[in-house]
Parts: C-alpha cells; structure tokens; sequence
C-alpha cells in the first residue's frame, strides 16, 4: 500500500558569498510504500475450486434429467398403467353387475345305450 507522506530530504546548498557547502532539509511530498503483503497461492487450489464448481453444476444437471425423464416417460408409463387398470376395474364391475341376472344351467343325462340284439 503506497500513501502520500512528506518527507524531509537534504539538498546540498552552495553558499554564494562564502563558498562553502551547506545541507538544509527540505520537506516533500511523495508518495512512499507504507505497507507490503506478499500473498501465496498453490495452483491446486484453483484446480479444487473449478473441480467442485464442476461437481455442483453436474449435480444439477443430473436433477434436471430426472426431473425431465419424470415429466415426459414416467408420466406416459403411469398413464398407461392407470388406464389398464381402470379398464381391468370396469370388467371386474361388468361381472359382478352381471352376476345379479339369473343363470340357466342345462344338465342332459346320458340315454342308455341301446343294445342290438
């Protein structure tokens, strides 16, 4: 992180009259870096991020194909199924509607068989 602080810098100064060399601190403004972070990071990390973004969207798109299987397929098949049974229960109740009809029942007896004599 870099901030703007003023500093004092010595300029050498020549005095003219005498000759000799003077330092005289001068205060400037710039910019300096107050703080340093180094930051790590392994590869494999961003490898495992990606590999469980990846996990998660399959996951989904595996819920969506049930979901659409369930919806298309699986409805015709309980369709099918309800359909087969209702006709198997309209039967059911034919017999038992019919039931309630008197029967004729017809029994023949053998005749003795004639003998030729």
């Amino acid at each position: 992180m870099k901030e703007r602080l003023v500093t004092d810098e010595p300029i050498e100064v020549t005095d003219e009259r005498t000759g000799h060399k003077k330092v005289v601190k001068t205060k400037k403004a710039q910019m300096v870096e107050t703080e340093f972070e180094e930051t790590a990071y392994r590869k494999i990390d961003d490898i495992l991020k990606i590999e469980d973004a990846l996990t998660r969207v399959q996951n989904q798109k595996q819920k969506a194909l049930k979901q659409w299987f369930e919806i298309t397929t699986a409805f015709e098949h309980r369709k099918d199924v309800a359909l087969r049974r209702l006709a198997i229960q309209e039967k059911a109740s034919d017999v038992l509607n019919d039931a309630d009809e008197p029967i004729e029942i017809l029994i023949k007896r053998k005749q003795p068989a004639k003998e030729d004599s």
